[in-house]
């Protein structure tokens, strides 16, 4: 694809992994990927943070040229916040970190044609009222 995403997403401040994972699955559709998280203040009771995630295949500007003048004044400051915290996703972001998929959904390895082979494994394995069911 020749466009770009840009996505929004409300993050648990308490779970930096799940982040992370969000990242890994769009990095792992996008060669390149940029997230926007603006720092939140020590003594924040949010439990949330918000985030924005760009992602492309081709390379993204470090610092987006972005017009805000239809930007609300109270919101300006965090908008502006925002944009500064722009950071690259590479795999030391990353970590350990893998991307979201449906590989251990077992009903995707029973009926994906394409995974023939792994249908014998559960037959010969479980009992039939568990296949059933």
């Amino acid at each position: 694809p020749d466009g770009t995403v840009v996505m929004n997403a409300v993050l648990d401040r308490s779970n930096d992994y799940a982040h992370r994972r969000l990242l890994a699955t769009v990095h792992d559709a996008f060669r390149h990927v940029r997230d926007f998280m603006p720092p939140v203040a020590a003594n924040s009771t949010d439990k949330t943070r918000n985030a924005y995630v760009v992602a492309a295949n081709v390379p993204l500007p470090a610092n987006p040229s972005v017009r805000l003048n239809h930007v609300p004044s109270f919101m300006l400051s965090g908008v502006s916040a925002a944009l500064r915290s722009g950071r690259e996703i590479t795999p030391e972001v990353l970590g350990d970190a893998l991307p979201v998929t449906d590989n251990h959904n077992v009903f995707s390895i029973l009926y994906a044609a394409t995974r023939m082979a792994d249908r014998g494994k559960p037959l010969r394995q479980w009992s039939p009222h568990v296949l059933v069911n």
